[in-house]
């Protein structure tokens, strides 16, 4: 429903049939705020670091292990955000080669 760029901004998806309402819940719920649009983007530079480093299957591993709950039972924060980075240019990227 959401797309993210590296700097952290929200963006309403490009599917027509879900657009206006990503748009309304972006809007509504104020996801494209500076503050949290810097704490994605902190969030997006944390996992980034070194990433090219890593081959497919660690970063495959890497978006299984951030949608686990931790020690203290908390999700990764701004786990979809990285999901839809890692998938979208280091999984998409490579497989397209």
């Amino acid at each position: 429903m959401f797309h993210y760029t590296g700097a952290g901004e929200i963006l309403p998806t490009t599917d027509e049939n879900l657009s206006s309402r990503a748009s309304k819940s972006i809007e509504v719920l104020s996801l494209d705020n500076l503050s949290l649009n810097s704490q994605r983007e902190e969030a997006i530079n944390g996992i980034l670091e070194g990433i090219d480093e890593n081959s497919q299957e660690d970063i495959k591993r890497i978006l299984q292990n951030i949608f686990e709950i931790d020690s203290r039972g908390r999700y990764t924060p701004f786990a979809t955000t990285i999901a839809y980075i890692l998938e979208k240019y280091y999984l998409d990227a490579e497989l397209s080669s």
